[in-house]
């Protein structure tokens, strides 16, 4: 497993491989090209998977745009 950072006009992109599923872990700026990026990495990676997830209240808009679907939930807590 490794960490990757890409940054160009279009924004940045932070991404890792766990197994065969490509994990994006934070994404800023142009969506449609960072959607298409990620999709032809991760071909040549050999993925099956992008997963990846939205600090937005809904990410139904998102979901629909980039043709992804809803598979759960990420829960955060502090660590006490």
């Amino acid at each position: 497993d490794y960490t990757n950072l890409i940054e160009n006009e279009h924004g940045f992109m932070s991404w890792k491989i766990e197994g065969d599923k490509f994990v994006c872990i934070n994404v800023y700026g142009d969506g449609k090209y960072w959607d298409e990026y990620m999709n032809e990495l991760a071909k040549q990676l050999d993925c099956k998977t992008i997963l990846g997830a939205t600090t937005r209240k809904s990410c139904k808009a998102f979901l629909k745009k980039y043709n992804y679907k809803f598979v759960g939930y990420i829960f955060e807590k502090g660590v006490v």
